[in-house]
């Protein structure tokens, strides 16, 4: 079974960013008090670019959900952040040659749900497809991976130029993981000895 690489980011100093977002939107005396906060939300950041080869797929998954979270944190306190917070997110099918720089907020958050996708289409391949609820696992795996990669192809900000985020290369990771799980499904239904009309459908 086929699965998708993850975007690779790389380290971004939140910490000033946020801090004068803070200092412009509740006072000093406020930014003080969270600044405990503020350097966890940074420390966050800074780890995603350790996940990738470094941590299980399972640890990988909730931190990058973690993450997402405080995105959307991040956006609902301090709207102007949208465009002033700038990250770098390489092109997952290609991370040598193709980067996509500068790229603010909404981006963040694309690029993070594309990467849970991904985790996802890894975790299906890995299944034990001999048992029936290996095989279900892998089924979910690769819908939730499906559904995820057409919620990135509806949601891309627009101006984004990596290829992985094109249309076409969205359209195709949703279609395979699709394809693969109708594939563990007709093998889950030849291992429980359903008829072959049933099969044939």
């Amino acid at each position: 079974m086929l699965a998708f690489e993850l975007k690779e980011t790389e380290r971004v100093d939140l910490l000033p960013h946020l801090r004068t977002f803070c200092t412009k939107g509740y006072g000093q005396e406020q930014t003080a008090k969270v600044d405990g906060s503020l350097a966890w939300l940074h420390a966050m950041r800074q780890s995603l670019d350790t996940i990738r080869g470094y941590v299980g797929l399972e640890q990988a998954k909730d931190t990058y959900g973690r993450w997402l979270n405080c995105c959307q944190l991040i956006e609902s306190r301090f709207p102007n952040t949208k465009q002033h917070m700038m990250f770098t997110w390489k092109d997952a099918f290609r991370p040598k040659t193709t980067s996509k720089r500068d790229c603010g907020l909404p981006y963040e958050k694309i690029a993070i749900i594309f990467n849970i996708g991904a985790i996802h289409s890894k975790l299906g391949a890995q299944q034990d497809r001999g048992s029936v609820d290996g095989t279900k696992k892998a089924i979910r795996h690769f819908c939730f991976a499906a559904g995820t990669f057409n919620f990135v192809r509806e949601n891309v900000p627009s101006g984004t130029t990596t290829g992985d985020l094109s249309e076409y290369s969205l359209k195709m990771c949703s279609a395979i993981m699709l394809a693969q799980a109708q594939s563990c499904f007709y093998e889950k239904a030849v291992k429980e000895g359903h008829n072959r009309s049933l099969l044939a459908k």
